[in-house]
């Protein structure tokens, strides 16, 4: 970033940079906001803006702001009032009933969008203004945490498994995976080790998430950080795909059998890429699984033996891991 801000033409227009939660990066919220000042100063005219958790001294043409519940008020009012449709019971009310829910509903969220988001998205599921007024009264005096929220949703009668493996695999998997490819792991049969033909809709499976996840490009990605940690912990705890023990192992155990099936043969480590781009993508995937799940490890089992961990990068990955099935091949 820095070498292309240097390489800005005179005379251009000033760039504002806005870069959101530097708290969730994989190296430490300070490290992140050294790299990004560092290169924001190569460049002429520009301005960074950083969103976060810690606050840093103020240096020379520095300054930091305390984002505060009343600062952000009146737009969690407007994204609140925003994601209720006209159709629903809400439309049915007064205006003045309607604006007392919308404050009450932002009064609760304590300064949280995403809390906002999710509530009023569980709201509009009531029928009848009666149920309307109990469930607005329920939620903003109990306020539910995020995961409560995540657990009614993945627990609704209209959920299919299918989905809740979806779900446990994208926040095991920590990137965005495709539809075909979600469509592929569903097709594996880990039990036998092998892949069915069966076509798998992921959309359709996916539309009673849809405030849980979105779709960008093709890839079907988690809409907050703060899902993903509460479907990692209810997988921890058993509640979501209860079938599964180790979330890690059955994504780990599907790319391997899914890998094995297309490239029966046996391999060497090599530097070429594979011809099939799906196999490609899915070795790096469970590279970078396998990688993070290990750092994860060694964070909480710190004074515990150490673990190595080699992430491979580029097209040797694949040459790791052709091995990698070689010796499980018998496991999967």
């Amino acid at each position: 970033m820095g070498h292309a801000l240097e390489a800005a033409l005179p005379g251009a227009r000033e760039l504002v940079l806005v870069v959101d939660g530097i708290d969730d990066a994989v190296c430490d919220e300070k490290s992140m906001f050294r790299r990004l000042v560092g290169a924001v100063t190569k460049g002429s005219n520009v301005r960074l803006i950083t969103l976060g958790r810690a606050k840093f001294a103020d240096a020379p043409g520095q300054s930091s702001m305390q984002i505060t519940d009343g600062l952000v008020f009146d737009d969690i009012m407007t994204v609140v009032r925003s994601h209720f449709e006209s159709g629903n019971e809400f439309g049915d009310m007064s205006e003045f009933e309607q604006e007392s829910i919308v404050s009450q509903i932002t009064e609760a969220s304590a300064g949280s969008c995403l809390w906002a988001k999710l509530a009023t998205k569980r709201l509009r599921r009531a029928v009848g203004l009666d149920a309307f007024r109990t469930a607005v009264e329920t939620v903003t005096k109990t306020k539910p945490a995020i995961t409560d929220f995540v657990h009614q949703n993945v627990h609704s009668a209209s959920m299919m498994d299918e989905a809740r493996h979806m779900l446990m695999w994208l926040a095991t998997a920590e990137q965005p995976l495709s539809l075909r490819e979600l469509a592929t792991l569903t097709c594996v049969q880990v039990d036998k080790g092998t892949v069915s033909n069966a076509h798998v809709d992921v959309l359709a499976t996916l539309k009673h998430v849809k405030g849980l996840v979105f779709m960008q490009h093709g890839l079907i990605c988690i809409r907050h950080g703060l899902i993903r940690a509460s479907l990692r912990e209810l997988q921890a705890k058993g509640q979501l795909v209860l079938t599964v023990k180790d979330a890690h192992a059955d994504l780990a155990t599907r790319l391997l059998s899914y890998i094995k099936t297309v490239t029966p043969e046996q391999h060497e480590p090599s530097i070429h890429l594979l011809d099939d781009h799906d196999t490609s993508r899915l070795y790096r995937v469970l590279s970078e699984d396998y990688s993070s799940h290990q750092r994860r490890q060694q964070d909480q089992q710190a004074r515990g033996p150490e673990t190595h961990y080699h992430r491979c990068d580029g097209a040797v990955e694949q040459g790791c891991l052709l091995r990698s099935i070689a010796v499980l091949k018998d496991a999967v």
